[in-house]
């Protein structure tokens, strides 16, 4: 659904009472490479021909600071168009604290080249040029550029504030700026941004009403972000695919409607229970958004003590590897050597570490007879039973410390040693894993099980012995 504020200034822009700026492209090679070299830092401003200083290669380089300066010292130079233009063209002018209405002249600044702002930097998250706008000339933003400002810009900060909704005006504060400032991110609703996080608690009292809820999350149901628990456990009525009439929590909409939304949400016992009854574990829902952190929950939960010594072991690992690095890197700095060798002498480390470890994820499909016991993280645990593989503890986020018994035969693939398999030969069980060890872009998984009739059958006994009577889907 298109932003309305958003859709006003395209409607504008296409009867013509706003004109864009025209993109501007260098053509000329000359220009060009100077161009190259001063935006990768290879080239100073002051050591640039002045035949290559044209219009073209200071609207692209504007962010360098020399350039910057250049048209600030000589500002009579540039023309409105200029700055239409830049927008349009650069998408960093809108950016950082030089941004390009921190030198416009002010009767550029108007409504209009707002609004050509605003538009352009839907895409960036870029909220700079419009505070600069605020301190400069707070009397060129309207009432619509404070709506889609909010929707864009407004977000809770570390201390729980909304420095945007301190700075807009009284007046602009109605009830559909409110709205914006709930709303995902973007102009179509498409992103979830972190900041929105229950943005609704510091909204004023009386704003949040049911029917303010109920208009947020059919507007987009990817804006209970902005809710807290409270408005979560809110009921509303709707009408279903069927032409039914339905009325449950808010959270539970959310989850029927769009199962990735459950990532947004804090788990327990009820909301967990629901997830199920919709999603089970041979569901492509389950796998892709629910399982690693529905298994989060159940340590947690199970053994909250052992779960959050385990998350400090793992911290701690995870701090020494980064020193070791660090140290490593200084020692080569300081010696003349070069950033491969800091890579491979952190690598090396991290082989030292990783000799007894093992997947948690696995990419390889549960079989049919077990996909209603088991998820994927679920079944290779029970392989790993199997096989006799002991595992002591989660080692990080991906991998578990374990224990392999010495009748296990190892190989490594030849045309490839990322990938490793470990065989029972007796039982008729292998599975093979991946992994891609450099510290900056690990990758950890089984990527294959291959299991003999006999195995299975052991498998599924076991599972016979542990598994648990299946809860019942507790009261809404």
């Amino acid at each position: 659904m298109e932003d309305i504020y958003y859709k006003k200034i395209r409607e504008k822009i296409e009867k013509g009472e706003f004109v864009r700026g025209n993109v501007c492209n260098i053509t000329d090679r000359k220009v060009s490479f100077y161009a190259y070299k001063i935006q990768y830092g290879e080239c100073k401003f002051a050591s640039v021909p002045s035949d290559v200083i044209t219009r073209e290669f200071l609207i692209a380089c504007f962010t360098n600071e020399g350039v910057y300066e250049y048209i600030k010292k000589n500002i009579e130079n540039f023309d409105r168009q200029f700055f239409k233009d830049l927008i349009a063209t650069n998408r960093y002018a809108t950016h950082f604290n030089n941004n390009c209405f921190t030198i416009m002249p002010l009767e550029y600044i108007d409504e209009e080249m707002c609004s050509l702002a605003i538009i352009k930097s839907t895409d960036y998250d870029a909220d700079e040029w419009f505070y600069t706008v605020v301190e400069r000339k707070k009397e060129a933003l309207t009432e619509d550029l404070w709506a889609l400002g909010a929707r864009l810009y407004a977000r809770v900060d570390k201390y729980g504030e909304i420095n945007f909704l301190r700075k807009t005006p009284p007046e602009y504060k109605t009830r559909e700026y409110y709205k914006e400032m709930c709303c995902s991110s973007f102009n179509a609703g498409a992103a979830v941004y972190v900041g929105k996080r229950r943005i609704l608690a510091s909204l004023p009292t009386g704003v949040v009403t049911p029917s303010f809820i109920q208009e947020l999350l059919f507007e987009n149901v990817k804006n209970i972000i902005a809710f807290g628990n409270g408005e979560l456990e809110q009921f509303i009525t709707y009408i279903n695919s069927n032409g039914e009439q339905v009325t449950e929590k808010v959270w539970q909409y959310a989850i029927r409607y769009k199962a990735e939304l459950i990532r947004e949400l804090e788990l327990n016992d009820v909301r967990v229970e629901f997830f199920l009854s919709l999603y089970p574990k041979n569901s492509f829902e389950y796998n892709l958004y629910f399982m690693e952190m529905y298994h989060k929950y159940l340590k947690k939960k199970e053994n909250p003590k052992e779960y959050r010594q385990n998350q400090r072991q793992i911290q701690e690992e995870k701090m020494g590897k980064l020193q070791i690095g660090f140290m490593s890197g200084r020692a080569i700095a300081m010696s003349g050597g070069n950033a491969s060798d800091v890579i491979d002498e952190i690598d090396s480390f991290m082989r030292v570490q990783r000799e007894e470890i093992l997947p948690i994820n696995s990419r390889s499909r549960v079989p049919v007879e077990l996909s209603d016991i088991y998820d994927k993280m679920e079944f290779l645990k029970a392989v790993y039973d199997v096989m006799g593989i002991k595992i002591v503890r989660e080692s990080d986020e991906l991998s578990y410390k374990v224990i392999i018994p010495e009748n296990l035969l190892r190989t490594v693939d030849r045309s490839n040693n990322n990938y490793h398999t470990l065989s029972n030969n007796e039982l008729g069980i292998s599975l093979t894993y991946f992994h891609w060890p450099r510290f900056y872009d690990r990758e950890f998984y089984v990527s294959e099980i291959n299991l003999s009739p006999q195995a299975l059958e052991e498998i599924i006994n076991r599972s016979r012995k542990t598994e648990k009577p299946k809860a019942k889907i507790l009261a809404q």
